[in-house]
């Protein structure tokens, strides 16, 4: 596909992508192997085939983890996810928001 494609495409329009952050396919493939060298992606196997040479599937790394906040009006959630995104830990603490930190 080539970024004129992604940048027309309902998929790009769909997410928001902005025409200036859809970047070619070498850019997209020095920018997975500088991610490869950091640990923070792996292959993870062939993708299905489709005709030709089989893609390779790239996931984020299993060891990489992400934190998420929720300041929500009447308490403050936090949540740990692994680099699938399924959720480790969860913690959840009543708090009068409008009110600041004070009010805890």
């Amino acid at each position: 596909m080539r970024n004129a494609d992604v940048e027309g495409s309902p998929v790009a329009a769909a997410a928001h992508f902005p025409a200036a952050e859809v970047i070619a396919l070498g850019r997209c493939g020095r920018e997975l192997e500088r991610l490869a060298g950091l640990g923070l992606v792996r292959e993870s196997g062939p993708a299905a085939w489709r005709g030709g040479r089989r893609s390779t599937i790239i996931a984020l790394d299993p060891g990489l983890h992400f934190v998420g906040f929720d300041l929500g009006a009447t308490s403050i959630d936090v949540a740990v996810t692994d680099g699938q995104l399924d959720v480790l830990a969860h913690a959840s603490e009543p708090m009068d928001i409008p009110r600041g930190p004070q009010s805890g």
